[in-house]
């Protein structure tokens, strides 16, 4: 079964330096000693095909590590017990439920569509057992615990979907955290509107996608510092 996927877009985790960011959390989790090298119980809080595409390469990763020759640029032999990955968008959830699919993980975990605003008051108290959802049905992830959290770029993305709701999102993630687990955030510090240098061209090039967006009746991201 193995042989038969297709693992070309994950094999550069297999390599220390394949990715900056995630490469660097796992050396943070590798660093741990309570976690005896696993992420354990993992949560995605806002998914997307890069950390699918990560999450795969870990469940797959002694598969990797056995078929590349990194010699001592290995990454770590670091494993997961299961993955639940949350979009609020619906196309996004089924593409990286394919995607999920084509890398042989599909049974290793859930992608589920949701939105972390619900149930969380104005002053970020959570309201479990006591949704405010149109059919009274529990909470997005209600009573479920996980031992890792990622918050990849979610902060930043958020605001499409959840309005004003940056500041508390925490509030919402926090409970969903094993006692002793670890949440990692990736964030993007603020794009100016300008600077007086070479890199105006990432201002700019910021300027157009905003526009493409408003202009495809969506919210832009807004990152916060």
């Amino acid at each position: 079964k193995m042989a038969q996927l297709d693992l070309s877009s994950i094999k550069k985790f297999a390599h220390k330096n394949g990715d900056a960011l995630f490469g660097y959390i796992e050396e943070c989790q590798m660093d741990d000693p309570n976690n005896k090298g696993s992420f354990g119980r993992f949560l995605d809080a806002g998914t997307g095909s890069h950390s699918l595409r990560w999450m795969a390469s870990i469940l797959h990763r002694e598969h990797l590590l056995a078929n590349t020759s990194n010699g001592a640029l290995s990454s770590p032999n670091i494993s997961m017990d299961s993955f639940t990955a949350i979009t609020a968008d619906e196309n996004m959830r089924r593409r990286v439920f394919n995607e999920a699919k084509e890398l042989g993980i599909a049974d290793k975990g859930d992608v589920i569509i949701g939105n972390w605003k619900e149930g969380v008051g104005k002053d970020g108290t959570v309201e479990f057992g006591a949704s405010d959802t149109s059919d009274g049905s529990k909470l997005l992830l209600e009573g479920q615990q996980f031992d890792t959290i990622l918050a990849d770029y979610l902060v930043g993305a958020i605001d499409g979907f959840s309005p004003y709701f940056q500041d508390l999102i925490f509030n919402r993630l926090v409970p969903h955290l094993a006692p002793g687990g670890r949440l990692y955030v990736i964030g993007l510090q603020p794009i100016p509107d300008s600077v007086n240098s070479p890199a105006n061209i990432m201002c700019k090039i910021r300027r157009v996608r905003d526009a493409c967006i408003l202009l495809a009746n969506h919210r832009c991201y807004r990152e916060y510092p």
